[in-house]
């Protein structure tokens, strides 16, 4: 399934098997970190982005539709944080997407390790540190059940800027991250760099998003 000198973990698989989901390192790839990664029979590997200030993830569950992706963000040495991947957010840290989401979050909670997620991409399970109010009391580990909203799937994904037409701001994006781009979304076609095949998928959906 992989070229037998990459390095790297399956940490997630689907219901039928279909998409696998861990972390890869491939020396192709700008620097020295692990990347969040999913892979099918029809589209190979598939790289995804991490958080900038958590570099390398992993991703260690998945909504049976592979939409839904959960993991880390990040190492257990230099920090890590628990990440949600999904198309319509990109990579987003999960207790700053919850916030957002007008979840009440404790404030002296982290969430470090989504593991898992149900198969509708709804609910997230997981462990994080909580640290005490008390600064002479030690940080304990705590479980937590997140719950998000509903899955939604962009009118196109070459609607770049999400104005609900293809035009030339999208090309404009496109063109601006020419090269290695491994899980950016200007990366259409998912082959970790942007190129013209992506060019090209990008032109041929000129106009308003169906």
């Amino acid at each position: 399934l992989f070229d037998v000198d990459a390095v790297g973990e399956i940490g997630a698989i689907n219901h039928d098997g279909s998409i696998l989901g861990g972390r890869y390192y491939d020396d192709t790839l700008p620097g020295f970190d692990y990347f969040p990664f999913t892979w099918t029979e029809e589209g190979g590997i598939r790289t995804y982005p991490y958080l900038p200030e958590y570099p390398s993830g992993d991703i260690l569950g998945m909504s049976d539709d592979g939409k839904t992706l959960v993991g880390i963000s990040g190492t257990i040495l230099e920090g890590r944080v628990a990440a949600v991947w999904r198309p319509e957010w990109g990579v987003v840290e999960l207790k700053a997407k919850l916030i957002e989401l007008g979840v009440p979050v404790p404030e002296l909670f982290i969430p470090q390790v989504s593991r898992g997620v149900t198969d509708d991409g709804e609910t997230v399970v997981g462990w994080g540190i909580l640290f005490p109010s008390n600064p002479e009391e030690f940080p304990v580990t705590r479980g937590f059940i997140a719950q998000l909203p509903p899955q939604v799937d962009p009118a196109c994904a070459e609607d770049l800027d999400g104005d609900g037409q293809v035009g030339f701001t999208d090309l404009t994006q496109l063109l601006g991250t020419w090269g290695p781009c491994p899980g950016c979304p200007e990366d259409l076609d998912g082959d970790g760099q942007v190129g013209f095949t992506d060019l090209t998928q990008l032109l041929g959906s000129w106009g308003p998003c169906a």
